[in-house]
């Protein structure tokens, strides 16, 4: 996140996601959308990590 994306942002966006996740009243596709979010934004660190950082532990 240092490098590419706002820190602060993805904190919040962190932060934001486990307390809303533990909210049952949430209709079920925001969750799903919260979660593919998520998902998206783990991705993009791993990528980020292998290919621009040629970190390669994440393969290993």
């Amino acid at each position: 996140t240092q490098d590419f994306l706002h820190r602060e942002e993805v904190e919040k966006f962190l932060q934001q996601y486990n307390q809303e996740v533990q909210q049952p009243e949430k209709w079920f596709w925001y969750h799903q959308i919260k979660a593919i979010q998520f998902l998206n934004l783990l991705t993009l660190s791993i990528w980020w990590e292998i290919f621009i950082k040629k970190n390669s532990t994440f393969i290993e």
